[in-house]
C-alpha cells in the first residue's frame, strides 16, 4: 500500500509535504470483537474518504480496548486534490462514526466532555496574552419566543402559588418566579406541543401504537437507504479504481512501448523504472479485475460514474429526510408519553403539599 500511495503522488504530480492522514477509532472495552471492529474501520474509511483515497486499516488489541488505526493517502486519486482538515470535516467524521456504531448496536460518546478553547484564545494564552471576548448579549424587555415549526422536547409543569412555575421532574425543581418568565416559558412550550400535535396529524397518527409503528417504518427506510448508498458507493469505488488504472495505462503506454523496443534494456529500465512499474502494475490489476482494456471505454465508464454520483446525492438527501422524520417522531413520542405519564401519576405527600394546580404547557 505504501507503493500505491507513492504511485498516486507521482501520477498526480503533487508535492505536498504531508504524506498521509491518521485516524484512531476506539471502542468501549469488551463490547466488540476484532473482526467486527475491523469491518467497522473499513466502513468508516470508505465513507469518510469518499472512496477517493487509498487507505490502510490496522486493528490493534494491545491497549485493553480494541481500536483501529486508519491511515489514508493525503492525495486523492480521483480529483488529485490534497485532503483539507477543518471543523466541518471533523464533525462529519464523528457523525459517520456514530452512525456506523449505532447501526452495530455499539455505544457512542454523547457528551464529548469539556469544550476546547478557540484557537485564537489558545494561541494568545500560549504567547502570554489573553485577548478580551468582545461578544455582546442582546436582551429585549418585550421579546417574543422563536416560532417552533417542528417538535422539540417539552416540559410538564406544576404551578405553586409561593414558588411559581416548577418543573415536574419528580424533585419539583424551582424554575422561575417572575410573571414575565412564567408567561414566556408557557408560550414557548405551548408552541412545542402544537408542533407535536401537527406532526402527528400530518402523519395520520392517532395512538401511541401508531406512533411506534411509524418510528419503526422510518428506521427501516433509513436502514434500506443506507444499504442502497453502500451498494452505490461500492460501484463508484470500483469504477474509480478502474479509471485510475486505465489512466495509468494510457499515460505510460508510450514509455513502455519504447522499453519493449529497446529490448528491455537495463539502462532504459533504470532511467524509467517508476513509469514502467506503474504501467505493469496497472495492467496486472486490471487483469485481476477482469477488465478487457481494448473493449473498455473510459467515456462510458465516466458517464456511469456521474449517474451513480447523482444517485448517491439523491439517496443522501432521502437519508437526511428520513433521519429528520425519525428524530421528530421520537421527540413526539417522548412528549406524548411525558404528558400521559404526568396525567396518570398519583399525588405524593398530599398532606404536606401546598396548594398546586397542574399547568401543561
Amino acid at each position: 500500500m505504501e507503493e500505491e500511495f507513492a504511485m498516486t503522488r507521482k501520477a498526480t504530480g503533487t508535492h505536498s509535504p504531508i504524506l498521509a492522514q491518521h485516524l484512531i477509532q476506539s471502542f468501549a472495552e469488551g463490547e466488540i470483537d476484532p473482526a467486527t471492529a475491523h469491518k467497522i474501520g473499513l466502513e468508516l474509511a470508505d465513507r469518510f474518504t469518499d472512496l477517493k483515497h487509498e487507505y490502510i486499516v490496522a486493528t490493534h488489541l494491545d491497549r485493553g480496548h480494541i481500536h483501529n488505526h486508519i491511515i489514508f493517502n493525503h492525495i486523492d486519486f480521483v480529483d488529485h486534490k490534497c485532503f483539507h482538515c477543518d471543523g466541518k470535516k471533523m464533525r462529519l467524521l464523528r457523525s459517520i462514526n456514530d452512525e456506523i456504531c449505532t447501526d452495530h448496536g455499539l455505544s457512542v460518546i454523547t457528551s464529548p466532555g469539556k469544550k476546547g478553547k478557540p484557537y485564537h484564545k489558545w494561541a494568545m494564552e500560549k504567547f502570554g496574552t489573553v485577548d478580551a471576548d468582545h461578544r455582546k448579549t442582546a436582551t429585549g424587555k418585550n421579546g417574543t419566543p422563536d416560532i417552533v415549526y417542528k417538535p422539540y422536547y417539552i416540559r410538564v409543569w406544576k404551578y405553586d402559588q409561593e414558588l411559581g412555575l416548577i418543573e415536574n421532574t419528580g424533585n419539583y425543581l424551582l424554575f422561575i418566579k417572575s410573571n414575565y418568565g412564567r408567561q414566556r416559558a408557557a408560550i414557548q412550550d405551548a408552541k412545542k406541543i402544537a408542533a407535536t400535535y401537527n406532526l402527528l396529524k400530518e402523519n395520520n397518527i392517532d395512538s401511541l401504537s401508531d406512533l411506534s409503528e411509524a418510528i419503526e417504518n422510518t428506521k427501516k427506510t433509513i436502514k434500506d437507504t443506507r444499504e442502497n448508498i453502500r451498494d452505490t458507493e461500492s460501484e463508484i469505488a470500483d469504477i474509480n479504481d478502474t479509471l485510475k488504472y486505465l489512466g495509468r495505462v494510457n499515460e505510460y503506454r508510450g514509455t513502455y512501448r519504447e522499453y519493449i523496443r529497446s529490448g528491455k534494456s537495463k539502462s532504459f529500465s533504470e532511467a524509467h523504472r517508476m513509469d514502467i512499474m506503474l504501467y505493469e502494475s496497472a495492467i496486472q490489476t486490471l487483469k485481476l479485475k477482469g477488465i478487457d482494456i481494448k473493449s473498455t471505454h473510459m467515456p462510458a465508464l465516466k458517464k456511469r460514474l456521474h449517474e451513480l454520483e447523482d444517485k448517491r446525492i439523491d439517496l443522501s438527501t432521502d437519508l437526511e429526510d428520513a433521519q429528520s422524520k425519525r428524530d421528530d417522531l421520537l421527540t413526539a413520542q417522548k412528549n406524548v408519553e411525558a404528558i400521559i405519564k404526568d396525567g396518570t401519576k398519583p399525588e405524593k405527600n398530599v398532606a404536606t403539599q401546598r396548594h398546586k394546580s397542574y399547568i401543561i404547557t
